[in-house]
């Protein structure tokens, strides 16, 4: 997530508060940035950016196509498009492993 996370690499660490609680309480919006369970290795964590909820259309950079968002799930990229693990590798992630910060 850098720049957003760690502007600068090596000069200071950020620390990242993680909310869980929030999930129950109310809804992920667009633009919001999440944690959620790396889908490959589960004891990574990645942290991206909700670009699109259920429901929506986006244009799915791997793909070169229109992808539809499907019910409990949205779609995550990172800061850095060329050098992130993101919706255009792992496709639209389920609600189940994100978590807002």
């Amino acid at each position: 997530m850098s720049p957003t996370v760690n502007p600068k690499v090596g000069t200071r660490v950020d620390l990242v508060w993680i909310d869980r609680l929030s999930l129950l309480l109310k809804d992920i919006r667009r633009g919001e940035v999440v944690v959620l369970a790396c889908p490959y290795n589960k004891n990574k964590k990645l942290i991206k950016r909700v670009v699109a909820l259920e429901g929506d259309h986006i244009w799915s950079r791997k793909e070169s196509r229109l992808t539809y968002i499907p019910l409990g799930h949205c779609w995550v990229e990172g800061d850095e498009q060329d050098k992130s693990t993101d919706s255009n590798q792992l496709g639209p992630v389920s609600g189940f492993f994100y978590l807002r910060y």
